[in-house]
């Protein structure tokens, strides 16, 4: 009987089944072939790797659900079109075989499961909420926060992928750092290697921020490069602007947790409610952020959202004149803030 942690490889192609066979063994590993439609079904959502045929793609597509474990589409090398056709359906990096024998044999040979490096998505319920900010304030106070301390002694990437977005690597303050922004990388696929070794970034912080030249990264360049962050860093936050489309399901299918950031006032309450439509099934939950002029609570926003809350953050002013002089907001920010980040990053510690 197959193990739920067998990689699962779906394909009618023989060539193609007998590269990935001999790679497995290579590797020492024993893949399942999903003969039928029960077995395909059963092994889906709990094998941490499954390995599609491009033969194969639009059949999962149109009769599995996505599912939140790796998933490689594999072709031939001449089949780069179908490949980069159906990765996005699929939410799935590509590889094209024989080229990519040496990273799928080296794919068998890793853990794929979940968890190595950690992953938020922060998705802003309306306009200049300060998904970004919050982003950088997390991956800044991870090492500090209760619970997280000692496992979060590694890097944090912080990745940017808001179109609107005026760059992350901005608020935290290394906007004139040399390093790669998305420019470099809109149309990764793949298995990318030392990622964060070509990021900009502060003391343990890195950054993938768009620039002037930077277009929009397609879906599979999103997935390859935060499966690599997840094997390089101990976290990684996503700053996803308003959400919604292509590049953001991709994230989603990925990340652990997705956290809605929302003003405490009646107009951000209801363009929190359209953006929450726009998002897919996932385990969203609620960041209020704390407006003086707001009226109601907490708890009141997350109900009227209809959303479980994890916590709230008071606006502090002082961060945006610390991003204005290269700062980054932990270091401006008032204890109030930095109390409420701090818990927020150990509620999402505890969680994840």
């Amino acid at each position: 009987m197959a193990s739920p942690n067998d990689p699962l490889v779906i394909t009618a192609d023989r060539k193609l089944l007998d590269q990935v066979q001999s790679c497995a063994a290579v590797a020492g590993v024993s893949p399942t072939l999903a003969d039928g439609t029960v077995e395909l079904s059963r092994n889906w959502s709990s094998s941490p790797l499954v390995l599609v045929g491009v033969d194969q793609a639009q059949r999962v597509t149109e009769q599995l659900p996505s599912r939140r474990g790796e998933t490689v589409l594999l072709g031939h090398d001449d089949q780069t079109e179908a490949l980069c056709r159906w990765s996005q359906p699929l939410g799935a990096s590509i590889l094209a075989l024989p080229e990519g024998i040496g990273w799928l044999t080296t794919l068998f040979g890793s853990d794929p499961e979940p968890g190595s490096g950690r992953l938020l998505a922060l998705v802003g319920g309306c306009g200049g909420i300060g998904t970004s900010t919050l982003a950088v304030g997390m991956a800044q106070r991870l090492p500090s926060a209760r619970g997280a301390v000692g496992e979060a002694a590694g890097p944090v990437a912080v990745v940017d992928v808001d179109p609107g977005s005026g760059g992350i690597d901005l608020v935290l303050g290394v906007e004139s750092v040399p390093g790669r922004r998305w420019s470099h990388f809109a149309a990764a696929h793949g298995h990318l290697r030392g990622l964060l070794d070509e990021l900009p970034g502060r003391d343990r912080v890195k950054v993938l921020s768009a620039d002037p030249r930077s277009p929009e990264p397609n879906p599979s360049a999103v997935t390859a490069v935060l499966r690599a962050a997840g094997e390089e860093a101990v976290a990684s936050l996503v700053d996803l602007g308003r959400g919604g489309g292509a590049v953001s399901e991709s994230v989603i299918r990925l990340a652990s947790e997705v956290w809605l950031v929302v003003g405490n006032d009646i107009a951000s309450i209801a363009a929190a409610r359209r953006t929450r439509i726009r998002l897919p099934a996932a385990a969203v939950r609620l960041v209020v952020r704390r407006h003086r002029w707001g009226e109601l609570s907490a708890d009141q926003v997350a109900e009227l959202v209809g959303v479980p809350l994890v916590g709230a953050v008071p606006t502090d002013h002082r961060i945006a004149r610390g991003v204005d002089q290269g700062m980054g907001p932990v270091a401006v920010a008032g204890r109030r803030w930095i109390r409420a980040v701090d818990a927020l990053v150990g509620q999402w510690w505890s969680a994840a």
